[in-house]
């Protein structure tokens, strides 16, 4: 057997691990559910989340058109821990992509409605707006942290003063700006 070829069979051998071990966690989950306690939880937990996504929501729409709403504060309102695993998922796919992908493909692509539910805005993050999915605004405040320098460029009329304007707001360190429409 080439080279390439063991490589292809350790590459399905790792991609069977990751169908078939999501599917028997599924089978498990089923299982667990038949138990009482379990089903409990599950209401109790599943409850919780219905609960703190009104809660977010009813405080998003009634503060934002009071003017009070600030995105630094929404990160407050996340209570389930979800996106670690989901920021974990994201790398894991970032090193396939990174080194089993590059030069054979085009890697490139726009972000995922996961990778934007991960960029959640937090104070010392550049904020980078408001999210969407599938033309529909979100509440959830996009950030990224950033080391490097920041190039915005859209067409006319897009609203890359009012979001730098937003930016700048939000920032606590030191910008060096050029606004080539002199606002």
């Amino acid at each position: 057997m080439s080279l390439l070829g063991a490589g292809r069979v350790r590459f399905v051998v790792f991609i069977l691990k990751f169908v078939i071990a999501p599917a028997l966690l599924l089978l498990g989950a089923w299982y667990a559910l038949s138990i009482p306690i379990v089903r409990t939880l599950v209401i109790i937990v599943g409850g919780a989340f219905a609960l703190s996504t009104i809660a977010l929501i009813i405080y998003c729409v009634l503060t934002r058109p009071a003017g009070l709403w600030n995105p630094a504060t929404y990160h407050r309102w996340l209570w389930l821990p979800w996106r670690p695993l989901a920021r974990a998922w994201l790398a894991f796919w970032a090193y396939i992509d990174t080194e089993w992908r590059s030069g054979k493909r085009a890697t490139a692509g726009f972000a995922s409605v996961l990778h934007k539910l991960c960029l959640v805005y937090r104070p010392g993050d550049v904020f980078l707006g408001r999210m969407s999915i599938a033309g529909l605004g979100w509440f959830q405040p996009l950030g990224q942290k950033l080391e490097r320098h920041l190039f915005m460029f859209a067409g006319t009329g897009a609203g890359k003063t009012t979001l730098l304007i937003t930016m700048l707001g939000l920032h606590p360190g030191n910008v060096f700006v050029i606004d080539p429409t002199l606002r």
